[in-house]
Parts: structure tokens; C-alpha cells; sequence
């Protein structure tokens, strides 16, 4: 199966993203789950809500990963995961691009994971339904 491509405008800007080959999206999968662990029950569990409460989720998730990890393990993966896309025709640069628009830069994060691992995402929400309350 060839690698799919996908397109989205956050904010005033049009982003694409050409999924990775099988090895890299594993390779990256395993890196994810080396930094993230408890921080990804809590972002699945809203992926059936709406995109604000999605991406307040992952923001709460990324602010809990960040406390509990070395900021350039942290930077190298939120690298590795926005440098295939491309926003507005150019490959992205995070200095370039996102200086004062961090919050941007979560949403096109967030975006990447969920074009990337769609199908495990669809699988996840069933093993972690949202929790009541939170």
C-alpha cells in the first residue's frame, strides 16, 4: 500500500504530510511510546471528542510528558515527528516557523500522530475510553 497524503489548514496555514514508510512509522511508534507512556491513555481517550477537547487533551498529555522528561529528548522527537511536512509548500523549520506560535505547533503535532497512526488510533480509543470527569 502506498503511503498516503494528507492536507489541513491550522490557523492561516496549509500543511501536508506524506506518511512515513512502515520501518520509520514503527521506529517512530517505539520512540513515542519510550517518552510518552501513561501520558497516552489520556490523549486516546478523547479522540472521539470534539477537535478543541482533542487538542486540549493532548496539550494537557504533552505539559505531563514535558515535566517528566529531558527537554532535548523531548525537542528531538517533536523534530523527528514534523520534519516530512510541509507547511505552506515548504518542509518545516520549528525556529522558522513556529517562534511565538508554540500552541500551532502542538496542533500540527498533534495532526502528524493522528494521519501517522490513524488506524491504531481508531483501535486505541477502544482500549481507552475517555474516563468521567476528566
Amino acid at each position: 500500500m502506498a503511503c498516503e497524503m494528507s492536507k489541513t489548514t491550522i490557523g492561516e496555514n496549509d500543511y501536508s504530510y506524506t506518511q512515513l514508510s512502515a520501518s520509520k512509522s514503527l521506529k517512530l511508534k517505539f520512540s513515542l511510546a519510550a517518552v510518552v507512556g501513561s501520558g497516552f491513555a489520556e490523549m486516546v481517550g478523547h479522540l472521539n471528542d470534539t477537535e478543541d477537547s482533542q487538542m486540549t487533551a493532548f496539550t494537557n498529555a504533552i505539559e505531563s510528558i514535558f515535566s517528566k522528561n529531558d527537554p532535548d529528548k523531548i525537542y528531538g522527537l517533536i523534530e523527528r515527528i514534523v520534519k516530512p511536512a510541509f507547511m505552506n509548500g515548504e518542509r518545516i523549520d520549528i525556529d522558522r516557523d513556529f517562534t511565538g506560535k508554540i500552541n500551532e505547533l502542538y496542533q500540527v503535532v498533534f495532526w502528524v500522530l493522528k494521519v501517522e497512526y490513524s488506524d491504531f488510533f481508531t483501535e486505541a480509543v477502544q482500549l481507552f475510553p475517555a474516563q468521567k470527569g476528566s
